[in-house]
């Protein structure tokens, strides 16, 4: 009997989802008349309960096509375009995971994350109103270069925005993205230079109290080695699928290749990886810091942040932002990673109205404080 109840928790194991304790789902019902809150996944705070297409008009061919819908560009009455994800509801295995997305796509508010103008659920399908980015995913920009992978200092300036924005999600959301990955980039070109936007929250949730979570997350490749193990882990698994991208990024391949998922498994677990081919001995460091396979020696985001800044000021030798980063430290008192727009006018002791500056955010990451204070100085 105590066997049988240990198999049946086994099976009751799920991924993507923070409750690992919860129970399997119901299948849903279909109802073309009436309908109660049953027939419903996400609560009127989160969700409009209406068809989209009462408000958009939705091309019929899809433009991405992700495993847990596909993607459409869609106009508002206004004429102005979005991306819209529609997710049949009879496809999703785990509520909590769509109530999650639901959750942080709404709540998140950053420069490098691509923004939720709302969600719409009917009977059928959950459909997320996205910000349009058509410029293609981060692994689809790195494939356009030679030898398929970036010169230092534009992977910098990538690695830079990407733990800008993990640091958000950490440090003042309290939020563990799970699955960063190439493919969860996606970029556009403004100015000559590359913005990157972080997108995909299905498998993300808010940290726990106790900081652990234990439920199988992430991409194969991405995987860091304590989900394998099948331990507890921590935000710092968001880190190690950094190192991974970075690593793709500066040499064009990734660090761990299996024949199949078991063999990258032991892989990802028992082998050593290959830093030699990264030749900045700093960009080195900085990779190995971050692929560190116990986690309580990786790099975190504060730290790693500070070394990339660093190194990005020894490549470009710029003196002018050598003085605005050791401006932005002593503003950043409590190594947030940000400072507020109040710290900025009472430092530098001016009125911010007399200059033509956009600003979604009252605080500042360290991109936006020195593409302001640049302006300013």
């Amino acid at each position: 009997m105590f066997i049988l109840i240990i198999i049946q928790l086994k099976k009751n194991i799920k991924m993507g989802v923070c409750e690992s304790n919860s129970k399997k789902n119901k299948k849903l019902k279909r109802i073309d008349s009436q309908s109660d809150d049953n027939d419903y996944i996400l609560s009127l705070k989160y969700s409009k309960r209406k068809n989209i297409s009462e408000d958009y008009k939705i091309d019929s061919n899809f433009i991405g096509r992700g495993a847990s819908g596909e993607v459409y560009i869609a106009k508002d009455k206004n004429g102005f375009n979005y991306a819209i994800k529609r997710i049949n509801k009879l496809s999703i295995k785990f509520k909590n995971s769509i109530i999650n997305e639901a959750k942080i796509s709404q709540n998140v508010n950053h420069p490098h994350i691509v923004k939720c103008y709302g969600v719409y659920e009917d009977l059928k399908s959950i459909s997320f109103v996205l910000e349009l980015i058509e410029g293609g995913d981060l692994f689809d920009f790195i494939k356009k270069y030679p030898g398929e992978h970036l010169d230092d200092e534009l992977a910098l300036e990538i690695l830079i925005q990407i733990l800008e924005t993990i640091n958000y999600l950490h440090n003042e959301l309290k939020i563990c993205h799970r699955d960063i990955k190439l493919e969860n980039f996606l970029v556009s070109i403004e100015n000559g230079k590359p913005i990157i936007k972080l997108i995909d929250f299905g498998l993300s949730c808010y940290i726990p109290e106790n900081n652990f979570m234990n439920d199988i997350v992430g991409s194969p490749y991405y995987q860091a080695p304590e989900i394998l193990e099948g331990a507890y882990y921590s935000k710092m698994i968001d880190m190690w699928s950094i190192g991974i991208l970075f690593y793709t990024m500066l040499l064009g391949y990734l660090p761990f290749e299996g024949i199949d998922k078991e063999n990258l498994e032991e892989h990802i677990l028992y082998d050593k990886i290959n830093f030699n081919d990264i030749e900045n001995k700093e960009m080195r460091e900085l990779c190995e810091g971050l692929l560190e396979k116990h986690p309580d020696f990786r790099l975190n985001v504060i730290k790693a942040l500070n070394k990339a800044y660093e190194i990005y000021e020894n490549i470009t030798k710029d003196e002018t932002l050598s003085k605005i980063r050791g401006d932005f430290l002593k503003l950043d008192t409590k190594k947030l990673g940000y400072v507020t727009l109040e710290q900025v006018n009472n430092y530098y002791n001016i009125d911010l109205t007399k200059y033509n500056i956009h600003l979604n955010n009252k605080l500042l990451n360290f991109s936006d404080f020195a593409h302001l204070v640049t302006g300013i100085l």
